[in-house]
């Protein structure tokens, strides 16, 4: 058996070293493989890997700059076969069980279904101490909920060969993507199962070149989350929720496809909006569900 870890690296001189030898250091009893996905970088990045490569640990190769997104979706579509595949980022550092952890699990459901492994971590500062961060408070694995809510770092991800021919279909040079995580999320959830861990097995390390990072605690979450909202250029998850839907539409049961329109069209139907706000399926608890409601009510969704 063979998982093949997809890393996207960029100017990551400074911890991609230390994060290669935690994914080398993994004990498993299967094949590990390291996939890397040069985005353009321009400082000694390329040299680290191409050492590695020298020593028979890794393949990359490199391209034009994509962006983190678009970056991971091309290794998807482009990486050797295996039975499992992780995302990885490249200034993180993994427990020496990650993998094997993550494979025993999904090794317990149907192989004939897309899916997906993920979980929590521990969030540090740029020398792996501790923070009093998280990542994410929301653990729905269903799908309806994965079009509002992302629900782990893609870090954490792995998945298997199913799902990776299901992700393969979208076309991300005609179709909108956001972040190659939330949408690997949202595909899988539609297409299989998404197995939430709340155990944590890799440092989440946060330093001033994060893409994306960690949360707050308490009301300086929620403030960051509103301000998110409102402050975007324009609301992603229903343009993420419409290419999906065009995408996959023909491929869909007609639950996936009345989910996906809900979100994709409600600001343009008085009744779908109304619909949207009392189905039971985007139902979230306490200050989550109404502000929901708000932003449904604002178009903000």
């Amino acid at each position: 058996m063979k998982l093949n870890v997809l890393m996207s690296s960029y100017n990551g001189e400074k911890y991609i070293a230390e994060q290669i030898d935690s994914i080398l250091a993994q004990k498993a009893d299967f094949q590990i493989m390291l996939t890397v996905r040069d985005d353009g970088s321009k400082d000694g990045t390329c040299g680290i890997l191409q050492k590695y490569a020298d020593e028979g640990k890794l393949k990359w190769y490199t391209g034009k700059n994509l962006r983190s997104a678009k970056s991971f979706w091309d290794m998807v579509r482009n990486c050797d076969d295996a039975d499992y595949y992780a995302f990885c980022d490249q200034d993180d550092f993994w427990l020496e069980d990650k993998l094997q952890k993550a494979v025993d699990r999904l090794s317990k459901e149907d192989k004939d279904l897309p899916l997906l492994y993920c979980g929590s971590v521990i969030v540090t500062d740029e020398d792996l101490n501790a923070l009093p961060l998280e990542v994410s408070d929301i653990h729905y694995t269903d799908f309806a909920h994965s079009l509002i809510y992302s629900l782990a770092p893609g870090c954490t991800f792995v998945f298997n060969d199913t799902a990776r021919k299901e992700l393969i279909k979208y076309d991300t040079d005609k179709y909108y993507i956001y972040m190659h995580d939330w949408l690997a999320h949202q595909i899988i959830a539609m297409k299989g199962k998404v197995i939430y861990d709340t155990e944590a097995l890799m440092y989440y390390r946060q330093h001033g070149n994060n893409v994306v990072g960690a949360q707050k605690k308490g009301i300086g979450k929620y403030l960051d989350k509103i301000k998110r909202f409102f402050t975007a250029k324009e609301p992603i998850r229903s343009k993420i929720a419409a290419a999906i839907l065009e995408q996959y539409k023909d491929d869909n049961d007609s639950n996936a496809n009345e989910i996906l329109d809900m979100v994709a069209n409600y600001k343009n139907d008085s009744k779908l909006k109304k619909k949207f706000k009392k189905d039971a399926r985007f139902k979230s608890e306490g200050i989550k569900g109404f502000a929901l409601k708000i932003l449904i009510t604002m178009n903000r969704i």
